[in-house]
């Protein structure tokens, strides 16, 4: 024990008489790498860092004396950032979490040598998805870097203020690649274009199960947002074109040309459908509501066909109440003005329908109304019959005619249809 002790002491004073061993490492007679020689071996890689091919390994290290372990001058965090300084001024909450572990960057790179470039311990996307799930090559619905396992394409391996460590706000990442998206058009002009991140509102920024990355079908997508929308389209009849197509069929989903994000203005957007009702401007007597204005001053675009019960919707311009109105419908408020009137167009004047019911080109309004019965109280089929031969004409038995009224299918006044069978004019 004795012995023992006096060597401790014996080696004590050695060091503090000739001064600290790891002054020795700066004698250029004794250099690291000549203990060290498997590091030595690694100055032949492709690519080294600068402090170990300039042989500086007290940049990053301080001498160890005879403690069988390496060590460094600083954390390894506050080393690598002494010269590489792109992530130091972000906190936390913005660094890739590999920055906030205790081996931070080595974790991806190496400190002295690599053969790949930045010093990487492999492949830019290797290294991704040691931690993060690989893409499915199956998956057809997969954005193509994310196919192609090109991470850094949109993601900084570091860190940034932006979601997901992304090298940009996401709308601005997306348009890096979809520049047709707002070719000619101002980042106001997108759809939420207050809003940056609009593009994964909807997209899915790897892979989907829907077509184009989207998060969910497009309509689903547009009610998740258009609330009011979702809500009229559960109560009423949708515009026949949404039982078969989706909102992009009448709206531009990035970014707006007119109002509405639509594809293009009415009514021309609607002649895509319509193009019966756009033969009827080149008619003598348009409805000045045509000429005037669009199409959703009388009909609303999503959900059933007029905005509001169609006595009111006229009224909203015509006065139903006013003399000269009330003495041309012989002092009988209509129900329902398009049984007389096209409400687009027409070659008569008043547009008035092409085919009129004899008693009402006569004016002969007496021959079915009496004492100004209205519209509603004239249902009954025996006042129809007394004109009309059920069988031959309309190929009607007594039986069905018992059942639905000849009003059902007919109009009593005017129609487009030479047999006067009602359409719908205001319908979609």
């Amino acid at each position: 024990m004795k012995q023992l002790l006096l060597i401790i002491l014996l080696f004590f004073f050695t060091i503090t008489a000739f001064g600290d061993v790891s002054a020795k490492s700066d004698d250029k007679d004794k250099k690291c790498t000549e203990c060290h020689k498997k590091i030595d071996k690694k100055l032949k890689g492709k690519h080294n860092h600068k402090p170990f091919k300039e042989k500086d390994c007290f940049a990053c290290h301080q001498f160890h004396e005879f403690r069988n372990k390496i060590e460094f001058n600083a954390s390894i965090f506050d080393i690598c950032t002494k010269c590489h300084n792109t992530v130091e001024f972000l906190d936390e909450e913005s660094m890739h979490y590999p920055l906030l572990e205790d081996n931070s960057c080595i974790e991806c790179h190496e400190p002295h040598s690599s053969k790949n470039k930045q010093f990487l311990k492999a492949e830019p996307n290797e290294l991704c998805f040691e931690c993060h799930d690989e893409p499915d090559p199956d998956d057809k619905n997969s954005h193509k870097p994310y196919i192609e396992k090109n991470c850094l394409h949109c993601h900084d391996p570091h860190g940034t203020y932006f979601p997901s460590n992304l090298q940009l706000p996401p709308g601005y990442v997306c348009l890096d690649c979809h520049t047709d998206i707002i070719t000619d058009y101002q980042p106001n002009e997108m759809h939420s274009g207050t809003d940056i991140n609009s593009c994964e509102q909807c997209h899915e920024g790897h892979n989907s199960g829907h077509d184009n990355l989207l998060k969910d079908e497009v309509s689903d997508l547009c009610v998740k947002c258009h609330k009011n929308l979702g809500t009229k389209l559960e109560r009423k009849k949708k515009h026949t074109i949404l039982e078969e197509e989706d909102c992009i069929v009448c709206h531009i989903p990035h970014y707006k040309k007119g109002t509405s994000h639509l594809e293009s203005q009415q009514p021309d957007l609607c002649f895509n459908c319509h193009s019966e009702i756009e033969e009827k401007l080149e008619l003598e007597y348009v409805h000045a509501v045509v000429i005037d204005d669009d199409c959703t001053t009388c009909h609303d675009p999503h959900a059933g066909v007029l905005n509001d019960p169609e006595s009111e919707v006229c009224s909203g311009c015509h006065d139903i109440e006013d003399d000269e109105f009330t003495d041309k419908h012989a002092n009988i408020i209509p129900a329902k003005c398009s049984t007389c009137h096209d409400p687009h167009g027409s070659e008569n004047e008043y547009i008035i329908m092409t085919n009129y019911h004899p008693p009402f080109e006569e004016g002969d309004c007496e021959s079915c109304h009496e004492d100004g019965q209205s519209f509603n109280e004239l249902r009954d089929n025996e006042l129809c019959l007394n004109c009309h031969d059920p069988e031959p004409v309309n190929q009607h038995s007594k039986d069905s005619l018992s059942e639905n009224k000849c009003v059902d299918c007919n109009s009593p006044h005017a129609s487009n249809d030479k047999y006067l069978r009602i359409k719908s004019y205001l319908s979609d």
